[in-house]
């Protein structure tokens, strides 16, 4: 999951609106980005499953305690690297 705070790190009395269409300029292109990334990856994650017949696939922050051998993780991104070179920004 990419978790990205934007604004946090501004004086929240900062008076310049050019800082605050910035700061919305960034978090709407974070959005977007993340966006990009769930629509490519829901795929993978999808024929993931069905080729290891997997019936969930659980979020790491949704797990108190599990399995180690169990996090796919690190494969996902392996798979998710080589199909995906790059996700532009706009």
């Amino acid at each position: 999951m990419l978790i990205w705070a934007i604004g946090n790190e501004l004086n929240l009395r900062a008076t310049n609106p050019k800082v605050w269409d910035a700061v919305n300029d960034i978090s709407k292109m974070k959005n977007n980005s993340q966006k990009k990334l769930i629509d490519t990856l829901t795929p993978i994650l999808a024929e993931y499953a069905q080729k290891n017949s997997i019936s969930y696939i659980i979020p790491k922050q949704s797990i108190i305690i599990g399995k180690s051998e169990l996090d796919l993780t690190k494969t996902i991104i392996e798979i998710l690297n080589s199909k995906i070179k790059k996700i532009k920004l706009q």
